[in-house]
């Protein structure tokens, strides 16, 4: 089995789309920070945009769940919003002030679903690494607008 966390309107194909959102369609509604699986029951986890919408106290408890459902030797694939590279990309004249303030306070129409945290890769790495290891980050590259250039993303293996 393969579980997608906080999944929203990405739904992968192959994978359990878990949110706590029903309005987001999941197939699973549950919250991030309980996953309704058996320990060592998932042979892959993605994260997508979800961490960053966290309070400190769920993001530490959501790596943990994840490392718990997770099987030895599988792969986890965080994506997240780097304020870094977003602050790289703004000076380099690549994208606007306006994604910066995006990839601090994020977008959502409602308010209490914007980011409570900003991250960089160096951070989700160090949070990472006590749960996984051989951790690497990229830059994302599959998308063709410029919201891409300040999204990283994060793989490693339990």
């Amino acid at each position: 089995m393969k579980l997608n966390v906080g999944c929203g309107f990405t739904h992968l194909n192959g994978f359990i789309n878990l949110d706590i959102n029903p309005d987001k369609n999941p197939d699973i509604v549950a919250n991030c920070t309980s996953l309704p699986y058996e320990d060592n029951s998932m042979d892959e986890i993605v994260c997508g945009h979800l961490l960053e919408h966290l309070t400190i106290e769920d993001f530490e408890k959501t790596i943990k769940e994840m490392h718990r459902v997770l099987k030895p030797e599988c792969k986890i694939t965080v994506i997240i919003p780097d304020l870094v590279r977003g602050i790289e990309c703004y000076n380099n004249g690549l994208i606007p002030w306006s994604y910066v303030q995006q990839i601090c306070f994020g977008s959502e129409p409602k308010p209490e679903l914007n980011h409570k945290l900003v991250l960089n890769s160096k951070v989700m790495i160090n949070s990472l690494k006590p749960y996984f290891k051989d951790l690497k980050s990229r830059l994302c590259s599959n998308h063709a607008s410029t919201i891409c250039f300040w999204q990283v993303i994060i793989e490693g293996y339990k």
